[in-house]
């Protein structure tokens, strides 16, 4: 009697311990149930709370279309990575709108060498010859105003001591 005892003992903790790597190993897996994955953040939306138009007097057409416009809390980005090498556009608000309360420019390094904005006050952003990832410039806030009626952009080599025109 004294030996089938020890059997049950020994089969309870052999179970027992079976039962304890079966639910660690199904803890292990739980990244891989439909709810344990996190969707990843949605890409942001294009908006359209600018005009944007070709700038006259400019020798270089700009490619207005490749400029797209996003919201990231309570600043407007203007996506300029997919522009030609030089270009210039005008900056109007849209109808019925005021201007944000942040201006931000979405660059590539190396793809042009200067980006120019004209409004209240001239700024000049020096854009690195090199490197992957977009950096983003952002726009002072002396640079324009509500009454600010448009800024000019223009972006190109800079060789000439501004922006290619």
């Amino acid at each position: 009697m004294h030996r089938g005892s020890l059997t049950i003992r020994s089969r309870r903790a052999v179970l027992g311990v079976l039962c304890a790597a079966t639910l660690t190993g199904c803890t292990a897996h739980s990244m891989h149930w439909p709810w344990g994955h996190r969707r990843a953040a949605a890409p942001p939306q294009p908006v359209s709370e600018l005009r944007l138009e070709p700038a006259q007097g400019s020798t270089v057409v700009a490619t207005v279309g490749g400029i797209e416009q996003f919201r990231e809390r309570n600043t407007l980005v203007l996506d300029l990575h997919n522009v030609a090498h030089s270009g210039a556009v005008v900056l109007r608000p849209g109808p019925g709108r005021n201007w944000p309360v942040r201006l931000a420019f979405r660059v590539l390094p190396g793809r042009f060498a200067v980006l120019e904005v004209r409004g209240e006050e001239r700024v000049i952003f020096q854009i690195p010859p090199e490197g992957a990832d977009p950096i983003e410039l952002q726009l002072g806030p002396g640079v324009y105003s509500s009454r600010t009626a448009r800024l000019e952009l223009e972006w190109g080599s800079g060789q000439s001591g501004g922006p290619v025109r």
